[in-house]
């Protein structure tokens, strides 16, 4: 769904699975995601694929305030402890984070480790098209 620059995709988490169908980003920057009211209790973390689809790589960020080398680079995991349950949640994301990427997936884990969700998730990725 289209509105002005923004755009939306609904991306599922299925039954007993920690790891979401993918939405393609070419050309959009990733801005926020939307977890649902009856988010089970786990961390977020995101996958990306450079090449249109087939492969996938975990999302890593140079660790905040590093400005000499050499750069600590950590997985990129909003924490469980932060994510609200039981209250659908606005969190908005950095759009460098994704630069590159053709393909976003979203991972239901905490601590690296997946944490299967109790029914399916439908989860909304917020886009926007670049500044000029």
């Amino acid at each position: 769904m289209a509105n002005g620059d923004i755009n939306t995709t609904t991306l599922t988490i299925a039954n007993g699975a920690a790891t979401s169908d993918a939405a393609q980003v070419r050309w959009m920057d990733v801005v926020g995601l939307v977890l649902p009211a009856a988010w089970t209790a786990a961390g977020i973390a995101f996958t990306v694929s450079p090449d249109g689809g087939p492969t996938y790589y975990p999302v890593k960020r140079p660790e905040v305030g590093t400005t000499t080398a050499p750069i600590a680079v950590k997985n990129l995991e909003l924490l469980a402890a932060d994510i609200p349950t039981g209250t659908a949640t606005f969190i908005p994301l950095h759009p460098d984070w994704f630069r590159g990427a053709t393909h976003v997936k979203v991972l239901s884990q905490t601590a690296g480790s997946p944490v299967t969700q109790g029914a399916a998730r439908s989860l909304i990725l917020v886009t926007r098209a670049p500044a000029s």
